[in-house]
């Protein structure tokens, strides 16, 4: 599959799939985009609603850029919340691309970046805890193929 590496007018980058006519994110405002619809309406509407005592399990089909997965974790480190993020990926991004990604640097948290980088770079099938809130299981297939063990 070739992919693309495009910037995006708020600065931030995104993953174009010229085959597919298809890009990972908005091309307008990827960040703004995914703190909307995966941060302000799914993990806080959710949180709301739930028991803190529980721990929230969140399945994101296409762990793509990581970058749902970071703010999920930027967001869990100021609710003091668990939360178990399982992400089901069947063409993960190659290392250069994820260097490309200037998601830390435009979130002014470059103290993510390590925490980024493992979060794409850590082991597939186990959980790996990458902070005391926040644990991620990668599943590398296809969601045609997944079951849930």
């Amino acid at each position: 599959m070739v992919r693309e590496m495009i910037p995006t007018k708020d600065g931030s980058f995104t993953i174009a799939v010229p085959g597919m006519n298809a890009t990972y994110h908005s091309v307008h405002v990827a960040i703004r985009e995914s703190q909307h619809v995966f941060i302000e309406a799914g993990l806080r509407y959710a949180s709301e609603r739930l028991n803190r005592q529980v721990t929230l399990y969140l399945l994101e089909i296409g762990l793509g850029t990581g970058l749902n997965a970071l703010l999920s974790l930027m967001e869990i480190e100021k609710m003091q919340y668990q939360i178990h993020y399982r992400a089901i990926e069947p063409f993960p991004l190659l290392t250069q691309e994820i260097a490309g990604l200037n998601y830390c640097e435009r979130l002014n948290r470059p103290d993510l970046l390590e925490v980024f980088t493992t979060l794409h770079a850590c082991e597939w099938e186990r959980d790996i805890s990458l902070n005391s809130f926040f644990t991620i299981h990668k599943t590398r297939q296809s969601f045609l193929h997944f079951t849930m063990t």
